[in-house]
């Protein structure tokens, strides 16, 4: 029942979020045959009731907190208080082990917020952690590698922790910390590296991510308008599922849409795609070091 609900409540999301926009700038006529969005769901109370709610013994109580967070997070009255609560409610959810609400709960807010870098990598951290809370190393790891994939640069060495935290977890029984050698060594040599090999076998290349959490962030992308914030929207959400290559078509979108204010963003987007791609950050790092000189002496 929270699956369905909370799948449902991403669509109502994701459709009052359209009907903001649209208001502000007319986008694409809708495509053909697609049913028409049903209306935002209903916010009830403060959004300050949703702490209490959240440790009441009462999943139903506990689920309509949740469908309410989603409602005040797509309201433009409410959604900065909504997204400086989300820590707190995760960490309510992850203390009352919630964990399944935990799952349908941040996939649902990175779905309507894909451009908020350091709220995807707070909900994709707290996917993780209830994973491992679970003794469910198998199901984290995949998750880890969409956070390596999708952090903020200077969050790359975080992001490997994490995964070596899952291979250890993983290899508990066959040499854990032969995995995790073996691992952080390829991060050291790929670091040095600037023209990896396409055919290099590494360990994150191994691990297969399922897309299927973030077709419905895809899928709206796609309907929104072309620019600079759907781009790198729908840049995240392609290195979350996996999908790098695609992620770097839409990066560099942004790029050559972006402004002066956002510029450092696309670029910084463009490196991830890379490291997501070669599984290292050696290539990454070149290109945003090629690229100082230019920018400074722009400025």
């Amino acid at each position: 029942m929270m699956k369905t609900n909370m799948v449902t409540i991403i669509f109502l999301y994701l459709a009052a979020i359209a009907v903001q926009a649209g208001a502000q700038d007319a986008g694409p006529p809708a495509a053909p045959n697609r049913a028409v969005a049903p209306a935002p769901v209903a916010r009830l109370g403060d959004v300050t009731t949703i702490d209490a709610t959240l440790r009441k013994n009462d999943t139903f109580e506990v689920h309509q907190a949740l469908n309410n967070a989603l409602g005040f997070l797509s309201d433009a009255k409410n959604s900065q208080r909504a997204i400086e609560r989300i820590p707190g409610w995760l960490r309510t959810l992850m203390g009352e082990k919630r964990f399944d609400e935990v799952e349908e709960f941040t996939i649902a807010v990175i779905n309507a917020h894909p451009t908020d870098l350091r709220l995807i990598e707070l909900c994709q951290q707290a996917r993780i952690r209830a994973k491992l809370m679970q003794n469910k190393p198998q199901e984290a790891l995949p998750l880890a590698k969409g956070f390596y994939n999708v952090c903020a640069m200077p969050d790359t060495s975080k992001a490997i922790e994490i995964i070596a935290e899952c291979l250890y977890d993983i290899s508990a029984d066959d040499d854990p910390a032969g995995a995790v050698k073996r691992f952080k060594l390829e991060q050291i040599h790929g670091a040095a590296t600037t023209q990896p090999s396409p055919t290099d076998a590494n360990t994150l290349s191994k691990i297969q991510i399922d897309p299927k959490e973030f077709i419905p962030g895809l899928e709206h992308a796609d309907l929104a308008d072309n620019g600079w914030d759907a781009a790198m929207g729908k840049g995240n959400l392609l290195l979350l599922s996996g999908q790098p290559t695609e992620a770097t078509k839409a990066f560099q979108k942004a790029y050559s849409l972006a402004s002066d204010n956002n510029l450092a963003a696309a670029t910084e987007a463009v490196a991830r795609a890379m490291r997501a791609q070669d599984g290292t950050v050696g290539r990454a790092n070149a290109w945003i070091l090629s690229l100082r000189p230019t920018e400074q002496a722009a400025q």
